[in-house]
């Protein structure tokens, strides 16, 4: 008899057997190897989700992307698909949540949305998006006069502009942010380690028998802001976590800085808020390393 993880019963089948199941994750054909001794991960996250997994060295992984469905939460969405969980069985789940949008979805873990699970089966909810040429078209626009400083509207909404002095980006003067980055800062962040707690709780007691870790990716603002002329009048929300809770094993922040430190370009997309081609490989690395040290 052997205990298999991913299957969470003692099976007679033979650990070295390569039984898969394909099931269809975000429209990618994800392999689940369950006879192996891999480990079955779910990972729910945002628009930083695909740059990681396209990273990882562990294969055996589902992903929910929010953006692929009607909740734009991984808090939420974890809740709501939890039939699809019990077919993956899996050994872990990791919730990814970039840093202005963490009060948030953790405020609205408790809300009516977690029991809103329509056309949210992870076999069935893969229907690609169609193509607004328009819209795309107006956003590129936005994205490129940001980059020259150009005066448009829509786009001095979205970009704010930092002074900086020896930032660590291919230009050295300047840090471009959205303006979010600096509005949704607070003077106060009192409940947050409450939230992530309850958050933490209500996760765990919907699959027990996973172990749930979150993943927090600090905003450019944030990860830069030492290098600002004029650094926010209020601090990040990051300062006020407690990051010895069970569920922040992944040492993700402490690389990116020593990273930036040395620094390495490309950590975050010089004109964008989202991580560059190193940031998404330490994010992934970070991610597999602790996969690869709680399960060999």
């Amino acid at each position: 008899m052997a205990y298999l993880p991913s299957l969470r019963k003692y099976s007679s089948k033979p650990t070295e057997l390569n039984h898969v199941a394909d099931l269809k994750i975000d429209g990618h054909s994800q392999i689940h190897k369950k006879y192996t001794g891999q480990p079955s991960v779910a990972i729910f996250g945002d628009s930083f989700l695909p740059g990681l997994q396209s990273n990882l060295i562990i294969k055996n992984i589902s992903t929910f992307n929010i953006h692929h469905y009607k909740v734009k939460n991984p808090f939420v969405l974890s809740l709501s698909l939890t039939d699809s969980l019990l077919r993956i069985h899996p050994d872990y789940i990791i919730i990814e949540s970039i840093e202005r949008a963490l009060l948030g979805r953790l405020n609205g873990i408790n809300s009516s949305q977690s029991s809103q699970t329509e056309s949210l089966d992870v076999l069935t909810a893969t229907k690609p998006v169609a193509f607004n040429f328009m819209e795309q078209t107006q956003n590129g626009l936005f994205r490129l006069a940001a980059i020259f400083n150009l005066k448009i509207t829509g786009s001095q909404k979205r970009v704010h502009h930092w002074e900086a002095e020896n930032l660590p980006l291919h230009d050295p003067n300047t840090l471009y942010t959205i303006s979010t980055d600096r509005d949704n800062r607070k003077a106060k962040y009192n409940n947050v380690n409450l939230l992530l707690i309850k958050a933490y709780q209500k996760i765990q007691e919907a699959f027990p028998q996973s172990e749930i870790q979150f993943l927090i990716i600090p905003d450019k603002l944030t990860f830069y802001q030492k290098y600002l002329t004029s650094p926010p009048c209020y601090p990040s929300i990051l300062n006020d976590i407690d990051w010895t809770q069970p569920f922040f094993q992944i040492q993700l922040i402490p690389e990116l800085e020593e990273a930036r430190e040395n620094g390495l370009l490309d950590l975050y997309k010089y004109s964008g808020t989202h991580f560059g081609g190193n940031g998404n490989e330490i994010g992934s690395r970070a991610i597999s390393e602790f996969l690869h040290s709680e399960f060999y």
